[in-house]
């Protein structure tokens, strides 16, 4: 999943050369995707992705952020997992995919990793026909966290710390990236 990189002055974050593996980071982690049986699909915004030839969809509803990805997401995944990656986790591992992806298949209506207070929902396993009603309830009621929205569901955190809690590190900012002004990004 994928915003308009605002705070990345448009530049689309997931492009981004990984810095550590050949490739971009939305390649990084549709490799970890892939590694756990999940289909990879854009949700949102996706021409500036058109050269991975991944599918894609559009926001189920404009202008309420996140949340309408995620509806687009939960409808698409009908009947199934929602696997919700943020196309800007370079970190991200195979191994936390599975833990939340087994939470899941073993009854739980989402799973979400937390660093300290901070839930992640752009990084977590959803039980897509649940989590549907849910996002859909929460929009008409005007409600557009997604932080809120995985509590109000009873999702179940998963805590992280230490190395672990950089799988979630995510580049949001010129500083997250740690490589100066956009005009001097690398991508490739």
């Amino acid at each position: 999943m994928g915003g308009k990189a605002r705070r990345m002055g448009g530049v689309p974050k997931g492009l981004l050369a990984h810095p550590t593996e050949p490739g971009s980071v939305v390649e990084h982690v549709v490799r970890e995707a892939c590694a756990v049986g999940a289909e990879p699909l854009l949700v949102g915004e996706a021409s500036a992705y058109a050269s991975l030839g991944l599918p894609s969809v559009q926001d189920a509803m404009a202008e309420v952020g996140p949340a309408g990805g995620m509806l687009a997401l939960f409808r698409h995944a009908q009947g199934g997992i929602a696997l919700a990656l943020s196309c800007d986790l370079p970190y991200v591992q195979a191994k936390l995919l599975e833990e939340l992806i087994e939470g899941v298949r073993g009854g739980a209506a989402a799973m979400v990793p937390r660093r300290g207070d901070k839930l992640e929902p752009l990084c977590a396993a959803y039980l897509a026909d649940v989590m549907r009603v849910h996002v859909e309830t929460c929009l008409r009621q005007g409600t557009r966290s997604l932080h809120r929205m995985a509590r109000a569901a009873g999702a179940v955190e998963i805590a992280l710390d230490g190395d672990p809690a950089r799988w979630l590190d995510d580049w949001d900012t010129p500083e997250d990236v740690g490589c100066g002004p956009p005009e001097k990004w690398k991508r490739d």
